[in-house]
């Protein structure tokens, strides 16, 4: 399940893959002096169902966290993790 309140939920037997990826992501910080972007890794994690389709589940800044989780959802369904982000 993913939310709070009215929640989504994806049944493990529709699970095929479990996809985590890398992007950049950016904070701008900005003065009356000067303008700063700052960039940084972030990981995303999706759920691949057997239709092709994708639930993104989380995005993490914790590269080690977002293996560890997907670790464990592989686990729990038998899904195989596709991971780009190595």
């Amino acid at each position: 399940r993913r939310g709070r309140g009215n929640k989504d939920c994806t049944p493990f037997d529709q699970i095929h893959g479990i996809q985590i990826l890398t992007k950049i992501g950016k904070v701008s910080s900005n003065s009356d002096s000067y303008q700063q972007d700052r960039y940084f890794y972030a990981y995303e994690m999706n759920l691949v169902m057997h239709d092709g389709g994708r639930n993104h589940v989380m995005s993490y800044t914790n590269k080690d966290q977002v293996i560890n989780d997907a670790d464990l959802i592989s686990q729990m369904t038998n899904a195989q993790i596709w991971n780009g982000i190595n």
